[in-house]
């Protein structure tokens, strides 16, 4: 798959409180620190990132999981190792911290307390133009399913907010819409309301019987995303589309590009003679099931300046953002791409 390349829903929640407990040292600096959750059902499946400074070292990423509280060991705050901590949940956005403020509670511990942000209904905007498969509608129907369902069981923080619309080849909608990436960034740029499909402050994926490239040859592309030429919200998908492409591509659109030698797929990267991600990794070429999503690749999802999140004219209030490196192991600025 070339990374050159109505679902619904209202969920009001109680925000999420987290509070940091723990043993002041003698340096002032905070010891055996805990998290603790409250207003969360076990289903969100809370889980903290921790880097920094952490039983005697600037130790390799934390990852804990639990409810209602979960243990991060002895961390300390010390400026030769900054700390960062990241909370991801099913049913609440991503959140990241750099300055944790500890508050005393008494009794030699401390407190550091958050409200997590509300999920982000991410908008997509699906165009449909019609040949002739009597399966269609229900292959665009999985291909939502699919989506929906993976980006919250992974914690990504995104609820996939889908409409889709179906028109016929001759339509003017379907002019706009044209074969490929070429059409898109002449969409994007000529936007306007009216018969132009495109949305301007959502993920546009576009799905047309071909896909060809701006030469006008037909590609066997199943998805096809435009970042590669500034328009980096639109997608395509072709007929040979299947119930993951949809979700794959709208990784793509979310920063999904690194390594960059290999436009943001996880099918050659090596760790030590064995693959790094499964076959069913999202960001894996081709990819027939999604059933896995790393926290490294939710973090870039959401923090990474190259994700269509922290570039779009409306995008959510981030906490940091990070220009995330290409190189998937190393563990700075961002946590490795691997982490999970």
């Amino acid at each position: 798959m070339s990374t050159r390349r109505t679902l619904r829903a209202s969920r009001a929640r109680l925000p999420l409180l987290l509070v940091l407990a723990s043993a002041v040292g003698a340096s002032g600096d905070s010891l055996a620190a805990r998290v603790a959750f409250y207003n969360v059902h076990p289903w969100d499946g809370p889980t903290v990132v921790y880097r920094g400074w952490r039983d005697g070292a600037c130790a390799d990423p934390l990852v804990a999981s639990g409810s209602p509280t979960v243990s991060i060991g002895d961390a300390q705050t010390r400026g030769e190792c900054p700390p960062e901590l990241d909370v991801f949940t099913r049913f609440h956005g991503a959140f990241a911290t750099t300055s944790p403020v500890w508050e005393p509670v008494g009794g030699g511990a401390t407190e550091y307390r958050i409200a997590l942000p509300p999920i982000n209904r991410l908008h997509v905007s699906v165009w449909v133009v019609r040949w002739s498969d009597p399966t269609l509608e229900s292959r665009v129907q999985w291909a939502v399913f699919h989506a929906l369902a993976a980006y919250l069981r992974f914690r990504t923080g995104q609820w996939i907010d889908v409409k889709v619309n179906y028109v016929n080849s001759g339509s003017p909608q379907a002019g706009y819409i044209g074969t490929g990436c070429h059409d898109a960034l002449r969409a994007r740029t000529t936007w306007a309301p009216g018969d132009n499909p495109y949305v301007e402050n959502a993920l546009n994926v576009f799905v047309v019987q071909t896909i060809l490239d701006p030469d006008g040859s037909a590609t066997t592309w199943m998805g096809l995303t435009c970042s590669y030429i500034d328009a980096a919200n639109v997608a395509y998908l072709s007929s040979t589309f299947n119930n993951a492409t949809l979700a794959h591509e709208i990784g793509h659109m979310l920063g999904m590009m690194a390594p960059e030698d290999e436009w943001g797929h996880t099918n050659w990267l090596d760790c030590g003679g064995v693959s790094c991600f499964s076959t069913e990794n999202l960001m894996y070429s081709d990819v027939v099931a999604v059933n896995e999503l790393t926290l490294g690749q939710a973090y870039r999802m959401n923090f990474d300046a190259r994700s269509w999140l922290n570039r779009a004219a409306v995008a959510p209030a981030r906490q940091l953002i990070r220009a995330c490196q290409s190189d998937w192991l190393w563990n700075w600025p961002c946590p490795p791409l691997t982490l999970n």
